[in-house]
């Protein structure tokens, strides 16, 4: 993420996300039913200073937007 934080890996096997604190090296969320396949992730900061990961689903040839903070 932007600010170097939280890192979110993709795990397509299970369909979520796992977001890790990166000083502490420990998982702090899973985020279940992202996508069915979820592939690859960027992050877009908004004008508004929304924050969203915009991850790219392989099984639907899609992208799923979410809004992270």
């Amino acid at each position: 993420t932007p600010g170097e934080s939280q890192l979110y890996v993709t795990n397509s096997a299970s369909g979520d996300i796992t977001v890790i604190d990166v000083l502490s090296k420990t998982a702090i969320e899973t985020i279940s039913d992202v996508a069915v396949e979820p592939w690859d992730i960027a992050f877009y900061s908004a004008a508004d200073g929304n924050l969203y990961a915009l991850i790219a689903d392989s099984s639907l040839d899609d992208i799923v937007v979410l809004q992270v903070r």
